[in-house]
């Protein structure tokens, strides 16, 4: 009781005055592009930040009279922090989640401004709010391998399986995850998914690649709201749909460097089997470097100098009494 009660508030219009200066960042952001884009929305932040952080100080200083009752937590720089965190990553997801409306036609180049910290935090959203269009239907993937000697092996991975449903989970699996988003949002990991399984069989039959990967959708509606089996359901109803085959010693990274088929004894095999990706071209290095902002290092090292003046003055209250 005997400390000093740091209970220094902002006042109403600098709260007001913020969040206008956020909203003309952003509309100001929307309609630039590239890296006037990044350089208006990271500029907003920062300098409003800067700028409360000037103003909770000089606030924060002057406060020294007695508050009854008990006192806000974290202190003056304390609570700037976590509000301003707080507020960025709401306005982020909520941007990330922003419909494609013909309202919106900047909606692309706004929620570019969000990924690069959606990405940072592991936070990606996948509400789909606003949509008119909820999913209807179960998803399934069926994995069938061609050894080979040209027989087909289903590997089971349909989730609807029994072997799948068992209740509970005592730690998460990922692989389940992976197999649900190369169905939707993410289909391109089904190609690399498919290249793994190439060199996963390998590895298990003696060094022998399959001759092909197939990876098929297994499709039906949600059951009805009648009591019914949904496995059931799903299987007298699942429609199967071919998603994508591949020729396992044509596909790039899909069979075993010389190196680990030595590691495991198996049979050397002609460097012509051992391909390589034909979009890694060096080629492009040159192209890609061209495109990349030589000033994108400066927001980064700019937040952090303003969390270490946050961390100092943090600091600071704590040695004040």
């Amino acid at each position: 009781p005997h400390l000093r009660r740091a209970d220094a508030r902002l006042p109403g219009w600098a709260l007001v005055g913020a969040g206008a200066l956020i909203l003309v960042g952003l509309a100001t952001a929307a309609r630039s592009d590239g890296e006037h884009a990044r350089w208006w929305w990271h500029g907003v932040w920062l300098t409003l930040g800067a700028g409360l952080l000037l103003l909770s100080w000089i606030r924060g200083r002057g406060e020294r009279a007695e508050v009854a009752g008990a006192p806000l937590a974290y202190g003056p720089a304390g609570r700037l922090a976590a509000g301003g965190v707080f507020t960025y990553h709401a306005l982020a997801v909520l941007l990330s989640q922003a419909p494609p409306w013909a309202s919106f036609p900047r909606r692309d180049t706004v929620r570019a401004l969000v990924e690069p910290w959606l990405e940072l935090t592991f936070t990606r959203q996948r509400w789909g709010m606003y949509s008119p269009n909820p999913p209807r239907q179960n998803q399934a993937l069926q994995t069938v391998i061609i050894d080979a000697d040209g027989v087909e092996h289903d590997l089971a991975t349909e989730l609807e399986r029994p072997e799948h449903l068992t209740r509970p989970y005592l730690w998460h699996d990922r692989a389940r995850k992976l197999e649900e988003v190369m169905m939707e949002y993410r289909r391109w990991i089904a190609r690399w998914h498919a290249r793994y399984l190439c060199r996963r069989w390998a590895l298990d039959h003696h060094g022998a690649p399959p001759q092909r990967v197939l990876l098929r959708v297994r499709t039906a509606p949600y059951p009805p709201r009648a009591p019914v089996d949904p496995v059931a359901f799903f299987w007298e109803r699942a429609e199967v749909t071919a998603t994508l085959e591949i020729r396992c010693e044509r596909e790039p990274f899909a069979t075993l460097d010389a190196e680990v088929r030595a590691r495991h004894g198996f049979e050397a095999r002609p460097l012509a089997t051992v391909t390589r990706d034909r979009d890694a071209r060096p080629e492009r290095w040159a192209e890609r470097r061209q495109q990349l902002d030589p000033l994108q290092p400066l927001w980064p090292g700019l937040a952090l100098l303003l969390v270490g003046a946050l961390a100092l003055w943090a600091r600071g209250e704590r040695r004040r009494v």
